[in-house]
């Protein structure tokens, strides 16, 4: 994995804005280092970019649905972001899987 970190911080060095690096990255830190932070870092610049990437919208939810879940329960935001990205392509299968999860 170490491998992988290291070409995305090379790709973003090279392309900073570039949503899909951001969304990968964040996916490898979120699900893969668990660094909860680092994950929510990169999903927030990829939506500052592109606020309709639904890969984005789809990883951020899933993070905020165990990070929330975890922490308070609260998950109004995360179907916010899963209805956000359905919205924006209604057969995201990873998506509907994890909206499916709530």
């Amino acid at each position: 994995h170490e491998a992988a970190e290291k070409m995305y911080k090379r790709a973003l060095h090279l392309d900073p804005d570039n949503v899909n690096t951001l969304c990968n990255y964040g996916w490898l830190l979120h699900d893969v280092r668990r660094d909860h932070d680092g994950a929510e870092q990169l999903y927030k610049q990829a939506l500052w970019v592109d606020p309709n990437h639904v890969m984005t919208l789809c990883n951020y939810g899933a993070l905020l649905h165990e990070y929330l879940h975890d922490i308070k329960g609260d998950l109004h935001d995360v179907e916010k972001m899963y209805k956000k990205a359905l919205r924006l392509d209604k057969n995201h299968v990873d998506t509907l899987n994890n909206y499916g999860l709530l």
